[in-house]
């Protein structure tokens, strides 16, 4: 789809080139769940940009709600929603985005953005050998998915810094530093992934809270 290319540009101007697009397949189509996913998915990508990230944060729910009220079990819109969960409040953010991560998983097993997305919550939340189960499921799916490298040795290095299976994970600094450039949530990369590198007294109490949940 000429959307999905544009979207995968990362720039506002390409983004409104997808919004064009899929404006237009709707309009010849109709209704249609997968096309609303597709526009809740430009939406928080210019939330990610910071273009108008009130508005469009908005936007971006309501069409993922819209898709929703067609196919109540579309993979693709409740991962949306997950990750706009992401942007609300503690411990409303975590516990949410797991719960329809947990539901697209339902859904479609092999859905990538949610095994993505639980590796992610479980990481935030200290459980590791938890994310390990989702990365190594993604990496079953879908290995030439670059996303597997940096999720797997973020992972690795929070088993070994934990002092579990020291010796039987390797990790490098390279996606480290890369969480920790990260500020704000993208559709590649939570903020679940970003919040590993030496985590504040205040996150810690979070992840607690709510590893005690999940």
């Amino acid at each position: 789809m000429k959307a999905d290319r544009e979207v995968m540009r990362f720039d506002e101007k390409s983004l409104d080139s997808a919004l064009v697009y899929l404006q237009t397949a709707i309009d010849i189509m109709g209704d249609n769940a997968e096309l609303f996913s597709a526009m809740a998915n430009v939406y928080s990508q210019y939330v990610n940009l910071g273009v108008k990230q009130e508005d469009y944060l908005e936007k971006a729910r309501e069409y993922a709600m819209k898709a929703l009220a067609l196919r109540p079990d579309l993979s693709s819109a409740l991962c949306q929603l997950a990750n706009l969960d992401n942007y609300e409040d503690y411990p409303k953010n975590i516990l949410d985005s797991y719960r329809y991560y947990e539901r697209a998983l339902v859904a479609n097993p092999t859905e990538i953005r949610a095994l993505h997305g639980m590796a992610a919550v479980y990481e935030q939340v200290g459980k590791p050998p938890q994310a390990l189960v989702f990365v190594e499921r993604m990496e079953r799916q879908d290995p030439l998915n670059p996303r597997r490298y940096i999720m797997r040795d973020i992972t690795a290095c929070m088993i070994a810094s934990s002092g579990r299976r020291r010796n039987s994970l390797t990790c490098s600094d390279e996606p480290i530093r890369q969480a920790r450039s990260r500020r704000a949530p993208t559709h590649g990369c939570s903020p679940a992934t970003a919040s590993v590198t030496k985590p504040s007294l205040l996150s810690i109490k979070w992840g607690r809270g709510v590893a005690a949940v999940l």
